[in-house]
């Protein structure tokens, strides 16, 4: 089962190592799985946002401080989606899952392409992006075969 999952994600080994880590992958169903991603997600976005905006109070220059306000809109619009996530789950609305994980990836996205142009960001966020964007990834996929 982890292989159909993981394989479609956006990274099938952080996807592996994320849910090996779970004690009880090997008895769970997908929903199991679906409900353990969505609750990572959540912990990974509510862990970084306070964060963002201390970087964004901290700032001095004012172009990296304006990047950080953008960072920190991205992140309160992804967890409004993923508030979403466990409703959508509990109603069946699988499409509506996978819908709003794209979205938050697409905010995740937007506050990543904030620092392609200079300052660039010398903060640990770019890793927390990219680890948001990739549990977003599983969470959009395991819903598919519910």
């Amino acid at each position: 089962m982890l292989k159909d999952i993981c394989s479609h994600t956006q990274n099938s080994s952080f996807c592996f190592q994320t849910m090996k880590s779970y004690p009880h992958t090997a008895t769970t169903n997908r929903r199991g799985l679906a409900e353990y991603s969505i609750d990572l997600t959540r912990g990974s976005a509510q862990q970084t946002l306070p964060i963002v905006k201390l970087l964004a109070k901290q700032a001095t220059d004012p172009k990296l401080k304006a990047q950080y306000i953008s960072c920190t809109a991205s992140y309160d619009n992804a967890m409004g989606f993923i508030d979403a996530f466990k409703g959508s789950l509990a109603d069946g609305d699988y499409e509506g899952v996978m819908a709003q994980a794209s979205w938050v990836m697409s905010n995740v996205d937007d506050c990543e392409q904030q620092f392609k142009t200079p300052p660039v960001d010398p903060s640990q966020l770019p890793e927390r992006n990219r680890n948001l964007f990739y549990l977003a990834s599983m969470v959009a996929e395991i819903p598919i075969e519910i």
